[in-house]
């Protein structure tokens, strides 16, 4: 087991000694005035901070406690401790999705998925020592949005995921918890009674947005709900889905083969007139092995969030400071407005296999907001990250209604260290840091062709791509 001391801090910047007691027996490593005096067994350092990495082997299987006594130069003491078990290491549990990203698709892909399952104990399913009926394995589908930061987190708390989790976060910034609570009134009623009587109503959704935005008063006595005219429609509706859902029957989970084909495919909408818009497949695989007979069984899985290839900007998963909205023709189109010099919007947890290039559906300008062109980066997990490619933006006319055009923005390099990494694509232009570089309508991630096509899916994806 590794041990860090390094982040221990005194605020004070007195000298400190350290007392590492491992809870097996084992002599205490210390440390006085930031100078080693004695070391125990096994431990020892790996870097030159001595604090930063020690290495303690646990000789038996069992159930550790480990405490840190760090003293100051006055006396002032402080401990903590921490519960190591040994004896079972966790399951290591991944989708094996051969060449295909694992952040996005195009509409009628078709994925050749393997669950793969090792663990140390108990074998794994390629050499038979776990069987496939001890895997669960989910594909979700989710035509309303999601919160990535969850997936990025790790498996539990992707466990914790649901499909209305972009709605709750949406609340949880907002005032509602001022007048509202999920099982209780407080200024308005539970969100509960909301789902009650609305859930069966058709246009739920659509009447509850609006009072959310315009707030009015008589539905529920005479209590006034305040107006929140800075929520989008978009923002609304995902509330209201939150909403909604509280109460809900659950929805069956069916599990999957731990290897097989699945198509990506997305149901066309009744109404030819509205808009395809492609949710999100979610990937789940789990399994907890058999434990030992000192542990307990663990547990540990693998979720992936597989999303459009074609993404809205305002769908970005997170924005520098000032970057604002604009419906330039009034109407469904929405783009990201005041992208000046350094600003920047980021696609979280991304996975870049296969991804050649990508495309950008950008504003020339109007009537309202003329643009002074720059260009557009990609860089990796910061504002000032690695460059992987960038494209340049026009001057934008602004003589007349907005004009768009589309700009590609080839990646010269790509990390090939298998990991997830925040995109950011950050707006440039040093001559004129004060003016804006452009407006962002849309942005679609190229992936390399991928074969087996569903029939029939074709021409959504020919809808898809061309944006709005």
């Amino acid at each position: 087991v590794v041990f860090s001391l390094s982040k221990t801090k005194d605020y004070d910047n007195d000298r400190l000694s350290y007392e590492l007691d491992f809870g097996d027996g084992s002599a205490i490593w210390k440390m006085e005035n930031f100078r080693r005096t004695a070391q125990a067994g096994f431990s020892k350092t790996l870097k030159k901070n001595p604090l930063d990495s020690i290495i303690h082997i646990f000789e038996k299987p069992g159930n550790y406690e480990v405490s840190l006594k760090v003293t100051d130069e006055s006396g002032q003491m402080k401990k903590v401790k921490r519960k190591i078990s040994v004896g079972n290491e966790p399951p290591l549990v991944r989708w094996d999705l051969g060449a295909k990203n694992r952040s996005f698709y195009n509409v009628g892909d078709v994925l050749n998925y393997k669950v793969v399952v090792e663990d140390r104990e108990d074998g794994s399913l390629a050499n038979g020592g776990i069987q496939p009926d001890f895997v669960a394995a989910t594909i979700d589908y989710l035509e309303t949005g999601f919160d990535i930061t969850s997936i990025a987190q790790g498996h539990q708390s992707a466990k914790q995921q649901t499909e209305y989790a972009k709605g709750k976060t949406l609340i949880d910034r907002s005032d509602c918890k001022t007048c509202h609570a999920v099982d209780r009134q407080i200024n308005g009623p539970a969100y509960q009674a909301i789902a009650e009587r609305y859930r069966k109503n058709e246009f739920a959704v659509r009447t509850l947005s609006a009072k959310i935005i315009k707030g009015g008063a008589g539905n529920w006595g005479q209590t006034v709900m305040s107006a929140h005219p800075q929520i989008s429609e978009e923002d609304a509706g995902e509330m209201v889905r939150w909403i909604l859902s509280l109460g809900a029957p659950a929805k069956p989970k069916l599990n999957f083969p731990v290897e097989g084909d699945y198509a990506l495919d997305v149901e066309l909408p009744k109404d030819k007139k509205k808009k395809i818009q492609p949710g999100t497949f979610i990937l789940k695989a789990t399994y907890k092995d058999r434990g030992s007979s000192s542990q307990s069984p663990l547990e540990e899985g693998e979720t992936l969030a597989l999303r459009p290839a074609f993404q809205q900007a305002e769908q970005a998963d997170s924005t520098s400071k000032g970057i604002t909205h604009y419906r330039p023709y009034d109407g469904d189109t929405v783009v990201l407005k005041d992208l000046k010099h350094n600003s920047f919007f980021v696609f979280k947890h991304t996975d870049l296999t296969g991804i050649h290039s990508v495309s950008f559906g950008v504003g020339l300008g109007d009537r309202r907001y003329q643009f002074a062109g720059g260009r557009i980066e990609l860089r990796l997990d910061s504002p000032k990250g690695s460059l992987l490619g960038q494209v340049k933006v026009p001057v934008g006319k602004g003589t007349g209604e907005m004009d768009f055009t589309e700009l590609t923005l080839p990646l010269a390099t790509r990390p090939d260290d298998g990991k997830f990494h925040d995109v950011y694509f950050v707006l440039k232009n040093e001559n004129n840091p004060s003016q804006q570089v452009t407006a962002v309508d849309w942005v679609r991630f190229e992936l390399m062709e991928v074969e087996g096509k569903v029939e029939g899916v074709e021409k959504v994806k020919e809808v898809e791509n061309n944006g709005k």
